[in-house]
């Protein structure tokens, strides 16, 4: 059996995994434009704060029994021969490898909004965040004033690192940070956090504009408003080149290629995972692009377990996000209230505050507040999302996502018994607060 892996992220590290242990005989062949081999790019926000170290973030992995092709990309896809074309990266050097099985895990590269002076900039005063070598350069700019484009992870993660050197101001279009994954109350608590810390942020708008002297970044206009900056980060989403596939005869969606729960293009000898990929929101009709690692991870290993003859299933996501904003922890899973509202969902939505050990047994300034928000429907109490902000936050949420994937209702929720300790947590806890008291609300009503 021979399978061939284009792309060497998160989905396509799995993938191997899981196509080696179920069959050690498989011969895999990596096909990947990096000089390395493993990369985590969840991690590049916190370099530049130097957090983290960038070396750790790239690994060379001895990935016993494997030909990796380091360098080379992948120029197309012949699925009639049951080949690919490949060149090396910065050479004419081009060969075809076939293949029983391919998996398609190429990943996505930064977006760009289409603006007049942001090109010829590029990598002196405006950056993506996609590479070390991208977080290299921004801590090397000499910097006094950094605008961020987006409010998502990326972007919320890098400004609370960066606000520490120089003065830091966020545009997002939408009207709130975390968009897609935090109701606005919640957001909200994110955003004061920040503010406390010297963050600015311009919601509702738009970068419409790039200003330059002497071919020098000076400022930007969002809308009608011009903002003086020397440094743009934009950290505005990901988009994924999906010619080539499509020049294949493969299906594509509204978001990424189609694919069926076993990871299957319309190919059958062809699958996708990853960024590439769109993917339903469980309990939803509403598609969307895959961007998380835990998404790839999982559709990598069920597109390895298939490639080599297995049975593996990946049916729909449930959005599970956590990320670490300066010392403040924020996470949630599912839907937010208006998207199970959209959903059809007839929503009851409980927010509540505590903290993560008993008033009685905290004896330092540390921040114990934690606040925990459950969204389920009102008839049949079935668990649609939850989202937490505060110290244990993921781990609130993780709890929630074990109970949405085994259909768990908020009833029964609030019924587990969860581990207590004084000095760890607290009784009763804020998860079973809130489903407690969306459950009387949803029999009240």
């Amino acid at each position: 059996m021979n399978i061939v892996i284009i792309g060497l992220g998160t989905g396509g590290f799995a993938a191997h995994l899981y196509a080696k242990r179920a069959c050690r005989d498989a011969k895999v062949i990596i096909v990947d434009r990096k000089e390395f081999n493993l990369f985590h790019p969840c991690g590049l926000p916190f370099i530049l704060d130097k957090t983290l170290d960038a070396g750790k973030l790239e690994h060379m992995l001895n990935l016993k029994g494997t030909e990796v092709l380091q360098s080379h990309e992948c120029l197309k896809i012949i699925p009639d021969a049951n080949e690919v074309l490949i060149q090396q990266v910065g050479t004419d050097k081009r060969r075809r490898i076939p293949y029983d099985r391919l998996i398609i895990a190429t990943g996505s590269t930064a977006s760009i909004p289409p603006i007049d002076g942001i090109r010829p900039l590029l990598g002196k005063s405006i950056f993506t965040l996609h590479c070390t070598d991208d977080a290299k350069k921004i801590i090397a700019k000499e910097k006094k004033h950094i605008l961020i484009v987006g409010a998502g992870p990326i972007g919320l993660e890098s400004a609370a690192g960066l606000r520490k050197t120089c003065k830091v101001t966020v545009v997002e279009a939408l009207s709130n940070v975390f968009p897609r994954s935090l109701d606005t109350d919640m957001a909200k608590m994110i955003e004061e956090y920040l503010v406390t810390k010297g963050v600015m942020f311009h919601f509702g708008k738009l970068l419409s504009k790039i200003l330059s002297e002497s071919d020098s970044l000076v400022g930007v206009k969002i809308g009608e408003e011009e903002i003086r900056c020397d440094t743009i980060l934009l950290s505005c989403g990901a988009r994924v080149d999906l010619k080539m596939f499509s020049d294949a005869g493969l299906l594509i969606g509204d978001h990424g290629l189609k694919v069926n729960s076993r990871m299957q293009t319309n190919h059958k000898n062809i699958y996708a995972v990853g960024d590439i990929v769109e993917t339903k929101i469980i309990g939803s009709e509403q598609k969307l692009p895959s961007r998380l690692a835990t998404l790839a991870y999982a559709q990598g290993k069920a597109a390895g377990i298939n490639s080599v003859g297995g049975d593996a299933f990946y049916h729909e996501t449930n959005m599970a996000f956590a990320s670490m904003i300066g010392d403040l922890e924020v996470a949630s899973v599912g839907m937010t209230s208006k998207v199970a509202d959209d959903s059809g969902y007839s929503v009851i939505a409980v927010k509540v505050r505590s903290t993560d050990i008993p008033e009685w047994a905290i004896c330092d300034e540390k921040k114990h507040d934690i606040t925990l928000k459950i969204i389920i429907d009102k008839t049949t109490l079935q668990v649609l999302g939850c989202q937490s902000v505060g110290i244990g936050a993921a781990a609130k949420v993780n709890v929630v996502a074990a109970a949405i994937a085994s259909g768990l209702t908020a009833d029964k929720l609030a019924d587990v018994e969860l581990a207590y300790c004084p000095s760890i947590s607290n009784l009763p806890d804020v998860l079973s607060v809130a489903c407690e008291t969306a459950v009387r609300r949803a029999r009240l009503s």
